[in-house]
């Protein structure tokens, strides 16, 4: 009984010397929990980044931006009303016109919501374009950048655009129409503007009053989800999300 007991002791060392080998590759499991600690916060991050373009505007909002167009000094009016799509009568979407000089924001369903609601889908739903160097808006004429203003002594107009007041760079075509008028302020006041370089950017226009938002004088104006509305994930055929390197959706909204 002694002898056994004596075994028993002597093999506990054995375990302990394992354990001693185990120490050694310490670094290696700590390499292992580094890694997977990365990418979970990748995946997190990402997750968290989704959420963050979603919330602007998601499927529960109603977003106002309004929108003037001015062709060598002359300021075209304010976009059409239009409901359905231009290149489909059968499609109800949410971001469209009233005739009113705004940009209604209020997507049907997450092909509208957060960076797929650009002032290029606005454009391309009412049948219009718009891009980083030419327009072809409600006038029916297309001006490209070189063309000439023949009302300012034919000198060559570019097509720009500002925000807020401010001249911004980069294709408005991309620009994602957020809060602003909705949230009783008055960001997001976008004019686009085919001049010659050196004229001075027309200034934003004053706010206008929704005319799809509940008032004193209507106060049961709303905006029910349509049938007809973008089916939930899907963007009209032939259209590209941006951020793709490619213009925004093409087709006209609805109320």
């Amino acid at each position: 009984m002694g002898r056994a007991s004596s075994r028993k002791k002597y093999r506990a060392p054995r375990g302990t010397g394992s354990r001693g080998k185990g120490r050694k590759n310490w670094p290696w499991y700590v390499a292992i929990v580094l890694i997977v600690g990365v990418g979970v916060a990748l995946i997190a991050f990402s997750r968290g980044d989704d959420g963050a373009e979603a919330a602007r505007p998601t499927v529960d909002d109603h977003f106002h931006a309004s929108l003037n167009v001015n062709i060598c000094g002359t300021d075209i009016g304010p976009a059409p009303e239009f409901e359905q799509a231009a290149d489909n009568a059968n499609l109800i979407a949410g971001v469209h016109s009233h005739g009113d000089g705004l940009i209604h924001t209020h997507p049907n369903s997450n092909a509208e919501a957060g960076d797929n609601a650009t002032v290029g889908l606005f454009f391309r739903y009412g049948g219009w374009s718009v891009s980083e160097d030419s327009i072809t808006a409600w006038d029916d004429q297309t001006h490209t950048n070189g063309d000439s203003c023949e009302e300012l002594d034919g000198r060559e107009g570019v097509l720009r655009w500002s925000l807020n007041g401010e001249e911004q760079d980069g294709n408005v075509a991309d620009h994602v129409v957020a809060c602003g008028l909705a949230c009783g302020d008055e960001n997001d006041q976008i004019v686009i503007a085919f001049l010659p370089e050196d004229e001075e950017m027309p200034a934003p226009p004053e706010p206008v009053a929704p005319s799809d938002l509940p008032t004193e004088e209507n106060p049961e104006a709303s905006v029910p989800v349509p049938e007809g509305a973008v089916p939930d994930e899907t963007l009209p055929e032939g259209t590209t999300p941006p951020g793709d390197g490619a213009e925004p959706p093409a087709s006209p909204p609805a109320s």
